[in-house]
């Protein structure tokens, strides 16, 4: 009879870490690995305003070094440039394709409002000051660009092991959910009061991540390249654990309930 229980809760501990496991796993696949959602989060934290602010600041602290003033950035970049680029970088590590931003847009309409600038001012430009004036505007492209994309060569290895992590976690995702679905039907068979109490044990694993304020201040304080994309990146870390969370309330109830099943039928059955 005590090897019985003794194997019961071995099974129980590796039925709750499988369990665990698979609604990690379910979560991350469902949070990181949806382009739908990873857009509705980039929405829902305002990222393209966010990188659009970044942009306005890095350009105007050179637009001061330069001599010129703020004007000249007037509708040289847009929002819907920025959406658009966002768009097609998101696009392009989800289906591991390559990148291309084009600058081409911003160069022109920022080379019209230098030109304006000019002769508003009577300013005379000779080749020195023609070739301050290019590398300026190549200074803004970079600007954007770097904001927009980070790194281009970052961004094509990050397409690469993304497709990999995407493929070995929807791997992993069965495998372990498999295993699960075994070691429920054998705890089942060997104690079903036990099937309740791993259940519930998972279930309070859950709602501890939650409440645990040690994780939620490291959460909150992720710093990441820049505010918008730590913003981002927060978001989607609190997306899953608020999930992880519900999952745990309803492991817990269900499995409260079952484990006063089991635990009437085998009263019953004692009578």
């Amino acid at each position: 009879m005590k090897i019985r229980k003794i194997i019961s809760y071995l099974l129980a501990i590796i039925f709750v870490i499988l369990i665990s496991a698979t609604i990690l796993l379910s979560m991350v696949n469902a949070v990181v690995f949806s382009k739908s959602n990873l857009k509705k989060q980039l929405d829902k934290v305002d990222y393209y305003t966010q990188i659009n602010t970044i942009i306005k600041e890095a350009s105007n602290n050179y637009i001061m070094q330069s001599g010129f003033d703020e004007s000249i950035m007037d509708n040289v970049v847009e929002k819907e440039k920025i959406n658009e680029d966002i768009n097609n970088v998101i696009d392009s590590i989800y289906n591991n394709e390559e990148l291309t931003i084009s600058t081409e847009q911003i160069k022109t309409k920022l080379n019209k409002n230098i030109e304006e600038y000019i002769q508003k001012n009577n300013y005379k430009v000779d080749n020195k000051t023609q070739k301050d004036i290019e590398k300026f505007e190549d200074k803004i492209e970079d600007i954007y660009a770097n904001n927009i994309t980070y790194s281009k060569s970052t961004i094509k290895k990050v397409a690469k092991y993304f497709k990999m992590a995407k493929r070995m976690t929807r791997v992993a995702l069965v495998a372990v959910s498999i295993l699960a679905i075994i070691f429920a039907i054998i705890i089942y068979k060997v104690n079903k009061p036990t099937f309740g109490i791993s259940l519930i044990s998972t279930g309070i694993i859950c709602i501890f991540i939650k409440f645990y304020s040690a994780i939620n201040v490291a959460v909150n304080n992720i710093l990441v390249l820049n505010k918008a994309f730590s913003n981002f990146a927060i978001s989607l870390i609190n997306q899953v654990i608020q999930y992880v969370f519900v999952s745990g309330i309803v492991l817990t109830v269900i499995g409260i309930l079952l484990t006063i099943l089991f635990e009437k039928k085998n009263t019953s059955n004692e009578e």
